[in-house]
């Protein structure tokens, strides 16, 4: 069922991105995934495995915020979160992907001072320590993905700056479109070692 889940989120992603939220074959694929995490978080939850209700849960608020939900994503992304926190150490790439799902969601309501830690904390571990362009946890079903974890803190001091120009939050914006394109350099790698 995981497997399934991941492969069906890429594919409801690529076709919200293709053909945006309201579209009629878009919306079957929302309505079919919101389904089946509906299901598995009600498993996860009658088995007690606390890492699998977080996934599950996870998984579920990034399902949110794919509708746009962010209000929903919140509640089930906080509860994720926190059990994320308490299973695993902070060296687990998924506890810093829902942290930065967490954060998209409280930025979506508004909330900008709230989110903005969360969004800065997540984006500046991804770019520190996941390795490659979409690390992953074997059988998880969250997705990591530094690169958005990145771009969402971009659209968001944008966003920021459209709202409050004399802020200087284009100009954050900038320094993190500039910090997520430019490979970063292994101190092995450096000249001279």
């Amino acid at each position: 069922m995981r497997e399934a889940l991941g492969h069906y989120r890429i594919a409801a992603e690529g076709l919200v991105g293709a053909l945006g939220p309201e579209h009629p074959k878009a919306r079957v694929a929302i309505d079919d995934g919101d389904y089946a995490l509906q299901l598995f978080v009600q498993s996860a939850r009658s088995v007690g495995d606390p890492l699998a209700l977080a996934e599950a849960l996870g998984a579920h608020g990034a399902h949110f915020l794919l509708q746009a939900d962010h209000a929903q994503g919140e509640i089930v992304l906080a509860e994720a979160s926190e059990l994320l926190f308490l299973e695993l150490d902070d060296a687990d790439p998924r506890v810093w992907q829902v942290l930065n799902d967490l954060g998209t969601a409280i930025a979506g309501q508004g909330r900008r001072d709230e989110a903005e830690p969360m969004l800065v904390e997540s984006a500046s571990w991804m770019l520190e320590n996941a390795t490659g362009p979409e690390p992953t946890v074997e059988g998880s079903l969250l997705a990591v993905r530094p690169r958005v974890c990145v771009q969402r803190l971009v659209e968001f001091y944008e966003a920021w700056h459209r709202d409050r120009p004399a802020a200087g939050h284009d100009a954050s914006a900038e320094e993190w479109r500039v910090i997520g394109t430019v490979p970063r350099q292994k101190p092995s790698d450096s000249p001279g070692r």
